[in-house]
């Protein structure tokens, strides 16, 4: 049996959009990586650059939330 439900297309792309700024804040390094991959032969050496910096700032990340649990302690 067929189950009709309707949608609110318009909803569903404003919720969507609601969340995609926070998205992108949080994986600009992805968006960029992906554009930049787009330029022949320099895009790929850009992205294994911001892999790089990327794998910096989860190491970074990972340091500062170990001190600032150690300072609670």
């Amino acid at each position: 049996m067929l189950n009709h439900q309707t949608f609110d297309f318009d909803e569903i792309g404003l919720k969507l959009l609601d969340t995609l700024p926070e998205y992108a804040k949080k994986n600009l390094h992805k968006i960029t990586a992906a554009l930049v991959y787009m330029i022949p032969k320099l895009g790929k050496e850009v992205v294994e650059c911001f892999e790089k910096f990327d794998k910096l700032k989860e190491e970074f990340l990972k340091f500062h939330d170990e001190k600032k649990f150690l300072e609670i302690d």
